[in-house]
């Protein structure tokens, strides 16, 4: 999926879909949704749309609940043995490489009710990856935490804490 004023368009809708007291249009959204979800470059997707000013809060907050769900299921998914599991597509590390690069300032920008999303979306790619598939991100959260402080934007700081805690 790859990164367009249509591709922006298309999620932004759908985002906003998900969210109507309708079922129909719901289920619609939800259903194109998921069809996105196995194409590579969709989690990017979703993270460039989060951070979007000029898309609707409720939307972006729509996108980053998805997105750290998208991260939960096909960042580390379960091994084919596990058959329950449902067979998803995994994130690419090429992509992976490319959240990684994005999601700690990303985190560090946005509203605190999308920041919690991105902190725990996060906490999931750290699981896994950190320390030694991801060896800034403790420098990267440390530089942020200092450049908060001097600041003094003392609410993100406490975003950044609750992410290393």
């Amino acid at each position: 999926m790859e990164w367009s004023p249509q591709t922006l368009q298309f999620l932004s809708e759908c985002f906003l879909n998900t969210l109507s007291p309708l079922p129909e249009p719901r289920r619609r959204a939800e259903s194109a949704l998921s069809d996105a979800a196995d194409k590579p470059n969709y989690g990017l997707a979703v993270l460039r749309l989060v951070a979007e000013p000029s898309v609707d809060d409720q939307i972006r907050q729509a996108a980053a609940v998805t997105f750290k769900n998208h991260l939960k299921s096909r960042w580390s998914p379960p091994p084919p043995s596990d058959r329950d599991a449902q067979i998803l597509t995994p994130i690419p590390d090429p992509e992976k490489e490319q959240i990684k690069t994005l999601v700690v300032s990303l985190m560090v920008n946005s509203s605190p009710r999308i920041q919690s999303q991105l902190s725990e979306a996060l906490a999931v790619i750290g699981k896994h990856d950190f320390p030694k598939a991801w060896p800034t991100l403790l420098p990267e959260l440390v530089a942020s935490v200092d450049k908060l402080s001097l600041a003094n934007d003392y609410v993100s700081v406490n975003g950044v804490l609750a992410t290393l805690n």
